[in-house]
């Protein structure tokens, strides 16, 4: 894995009903470079977080998260991935409690690796009639069907070239890779399995 060139950061700010109530960093520059649109400053500021988290298990694993750094009143970090369709990119993700119960969510850019062959991925809600499979929303892997193993979506593109249909979910190695709501330390930049 290589270091990217440039380590960015995104900043967005959660109030007590989890609506979005500040971004800040490179946000508009990430989404406009990976083509969104709709996560621009102006689109989301006064929205629900949980309007641009797919999937009810991602739901909870990110709400867990929210949780103990409320309870705990300190920070909570993790690592994930955040793909592109030529990138594999590892980021890691801390949130802060602030006063008033607003949460600080900044996330930043630890590395990037080109990846050999362009990744299509798309959400099954906008496809009919395909083979939908499980894909993890925080280490990015695709279960595959026959044998139930986890694998990097790279691995699949010769067999699936026209472009993998997933719905998201959150893999048994990254919820295992929760902290513990009994533990006194925060979860730092410990990578899961295989990232």
């Amino acid at each position: 894995m290589t270091d990217s060139p440039k380590k960015s950061k995104t900043t967005y700010k959660v109030g007590k009903t989890k609506q979005i109530i500040a971004v800040g960093g490179e946000w508009d520059a990430f989404a406009e470079e990976n083509e969104g649109r709709k996560a621009l400053s102006r689109s989301v500021i006064g929205r629900p977080i949980w309007d641009f988290i797919t999937g009810a298990p991602t739901r909870m694993w990110l709400e867990t998260l929210f949780q103990l750094a409320e309870l705990r009143n300190e920070p909570v970090e993790r690592i994930y991935r955040c793909d592109s369709p030529q990138l594999k990119r590892v980021m890691s993700m801390r949130i802060s409690p602030e006063e008033d119960r607003v949460l600080r969510v900044d996330n930043e850019l630890l590395s990037v690796e080109p990846l050999e062959k362009k990744v299509v991925i798309r959400h099954h809600s906008h496809q009919t009639g395909t083979d939908i499979r499980m894909r993890c929303s925080i280490c990015g892997k695709i279960k595959e069907k026959e044998n139930e193993v986890w694998t990097e979506p790279a691995d699949l593109v010769d067999q699936i070239p026209e472009g993998i249909v997933v719905a998201y979910t959150v893999c048994a190695a990254c919820k295992q890779a929760l902290p513990r709501a009994g533990a006194r330390k925060p979860w730092q930049h410990r990578e899961p399995p295989d990232l």
